[in-house]
């Protein structure tokens, strides 16, 4: 064989070993990928009336990105693993969770969310009560008030709707969901993401970039500039509170409002609001002058950091003040939650 001869074939060697190289690698990384960040993407079409986005229907999620979450979706695709156990029927619901990633919970165990928490803490008292949760990832409130009505006539909530809240709506937000003006996005045609869903083990499926293609966005992500009056946010706030009312009154379920945020810590260790308090104030008031149960867990947050030492929000692993519910944050949601209704409840049996 000629010199040449054996130089290419030594490069061809040299080629055949670096692909196979990369193809071992690629399979290594595959491999802990799967388990690192697995699952939880849209390849699935929305449901109800092509509103309702959820991920996979009976999939499996696992999120060690931040926090350590494994869990199986349930036959809508939400994380409600109480349902799955027990063998409740899905549309057997007392009430009904709408919510965004904190509500998702793919950041702790599956029976260590807040919505677990209170299926265990209504389930042998003198009256159960069945929670669900419908809540994605981005969904925020006024997501969730443009899909309220959608909601419960799929899920039919018996006694209670639940919309969570981080964030006093901006007037332009107002008018996005009184006009059902928040369409789902998703970035590849409907054929791709189904050839996708063959590959969805590949480590590049759940880099960030590519996930932001496959999952819906919504166009009422990021709050706009609060540039109006006092008098026009109250406005705003009404015809949206009314509205939930009206919903409500529809399908014979009493609205309830829970709104939570990390607070900020200061050098000292001292805690501080990180949202308008007199903004926050002033919406609560309009919501409950139009009859809807608002329950603010900000205080209970903030008296358990300072009696207790203890944080419920981040993770060791992520953002420590800040990020999605850890275990005790869910704990303490929920007990603010379930002291809520027990008083309604009790108000409730008073009348009769």
């Amino acid at each position: 064989m000629s010199a040449k001869g054996k130089g290419a074939r030594r490069v061809a060697i040299w080629a055949g070993k670096f692909f196979l190289a990369n193809v071992f690698a690629l399979v290594v990384l595959s491999i802990v990928g799967s388990w690192y960040y697995y699952g939880g993407q849209n390849f699935e079409a929305p449901i109800a009336n092509e509103t309702l986005d959820r991920p996979e229907p009976n999939s499996y999620v696992s999120r060690c990105v931040e926090g350590r979450g494994f869990a199986r979706l349930d036959a809508n695709g939400y994380n409600n693993a109480f349902y799955r156990e027990r063998g409740w029927d899905l549309a057997d619901v007392d009430a009904l969770l709408q919510g965004s990633s904190y509500l998702e919970s793919f950041q702790t165990s599956e029976n260590e969310t807040f919505v677990y928490r209170l299926n265990e803490a209504f389930e042998n008292g003198p009256e159960t009560l069945k929670f669900y949760s419908c809540g994605r990832s981005s969904h925020t409130f006024v997501t969730s008030t443009a899909r309220y009505e959608d909601a419960l006539k799929l899920f039919k909530p018996k006694k209670y709707a639940m919309i969570e809240c981080f964030a006093v709506p901006s007037v332009a937000d107002v008018e996005k969901s009184l006009n059902n003006d928040l369409k789902n996005f998703s970035g590849l045609p409907t054929k791709t993401k189904r050839i996708l869903k063959w590959f969805r083990f590949l480590p590049w499926l759940h880099l960030k970039y590519f996930e932001g293609c496959v999952k819906p966005r919504l166009t009422a992500q990021k709050p706009a500039p609060q540039d109006a009056t006092p008098e026009e946010k109250k406005a705003s706030w009404t015809k949206l509170a009314r509205k939930i009312r009206a919903t409500s009154d529809k399908y014979g379920v009493t609205p309830i409002i829970f709104f939570h945020i990390a607070f900020g810590l200061n050098q000292d260790g001292t805690v501080f609001p990180r949202y308008d308090v007199e903004e926050l104030a002033a919406f609560r008031a309009v919501c409950e002058s139009e009859g809807i149960v608002f329950v603010d867990a900000t205080q209970r947050m903030r008296r358990e950091y300072e009696e207790n030492n203890v944080w419920g929000y981040g993770f060791g692993n992520a953002e420590l003040v800040s990020g999605h519910f850890n275990p005790d944050g869910h704990r303490i949601l929920a007990e603010v939650l379930a002291e809520t209704i027990r008083e309604l409840d009790a108000k409730e049996k008073a009348k009769q």
